[in-house]
């Protein structure tokens, strides 16, 4: 039986551990263009105590053409040094919107880097409990500081990762489910995409569950384990009854997508919180933005 950790800390808990030697807080906030907010001037105005900022459009591999493409191993080797993170630091990765934490939370997984969590609530359910934030000059520790030691990525696992020759080849062979984490708007194809030069629609044979579902909307925290998995269930995903010699929910592997790359990781981590390995899960990091371009004519569903 694999052993299964949460992929989730309290805002409580941070609170006691807030400052604790190896303990590291990211902000990871990252907002769709069409709203206008930017994460890293939000940072600036208000942040937990202690956190730097993790920008996934600059820590990201600026050679493909595609939004926020996941980092090559000596980049994000390169960034996670100048935020102070070591090997051996517990890293909490929070955002402001429910959006782009659990994509942070994922790239560190994704990286090897296991003893790493999300905070549940984010900034939200922080700020609700009386906790302190701060503002980039109100602290001294924001300064540049020279990193005790350089980071060095120990296993990068490419297996999670899907990319797009994979996804039509899964078109042919259906050897592993995929779910979509964008709208059901967006997935039926009635609203177009927030970017141009895309289709409307979705990967064929793809199930939906818009992430937004995945939280209680007062809290801004992930729901009871057993009302998302009621949610994936209700989405087509054929879930197993899982027991004490054997934690499978997954008759084969899931492949998460959305618009990308991004709220797809919440699906990961809320497949993760409800017992399902990371090794059963993969991300298509291109998603949409990628299999969606007008010029690749593919397969797309619109129902």
């Amino acid at each position: 039986m694999k052993r299964f950790s949460s992929p989730l800390v309290s805002c409580l808990w941070l609170k006691e551990n807030l400052g604790k030697p190896g303990i590291k807080v990211l902000d990871g906030s990252w907002h769709m263009p069409h709203t206008n907010r930017n994460g890293y001037q939000e940072y600036l105005k208000e942040h937990i105590p202690t956190a730097k900022f993790f920008d996934i459009d600059i820590i990201s591999d600026t050679n493909i053409p595609l939004p926020h493409m996941l980092p090559d191993i000596s980049l994000f080797e390169e960034k996670v040094t100048e935020l102070g993170i070591t090997n051996n630091d517990k890293i909490i990765v929070y955002d402001t919107a429910f959006m782009s934490a659990c994509r942070v939370w994922y790239t560190f997984k994704l990286f090897g880097h296991d003893n790493c969590n999300i905070l549940d609530g984010g900034l939200m359910k922080w700020k609700k409990m009386g906790f302190p934030v701060i503002s980039q000059n109100e602290e001294e520790q924001e300064k540049k500081q020279q990193p005790l030691e350089r980071y060095k990525v120990k296993e990068f696992r490419k297996e999670w990762l899907r990319d797009l020759n994979q996804i039509l080849k899964n078109l042919e062979l259906n050897s592993e489910y995929m779910i979509d984490a964008r709208s059901a708007e967006r997935f039926t194809g009635k609203q177009q995409e927030p970017r141009p030069g895309l289709y409307a629609g979705h990967i064929p044979g793809s199930k939906n569950l818009p992430f937004t579902k995945l939280i209680n909307p007062e809290t801004n925290e992930f729901k009871s384990p057993s009302e998302i998995k009621q949610l994936f269930i209700e989405s087509g995903l054929p879930l197993l009854n899982n027991n004490e010699e054997d934690n499978s929910l997954l008759d084969k592997p899931i492949i998460a997508s959305c618009g990308s790359g991004v709220s797809a990781c919440n699906l990961i981590a809320a497949l993760n919180y409800i017992g399902v390995d990371l090794s059963d899960i993969r991300l298509y990091d291109g998603s949409w933005s990628e299999y969606g371009k007008l010029e690749n004519n593919f397969p797309i569903g619109k129902e």
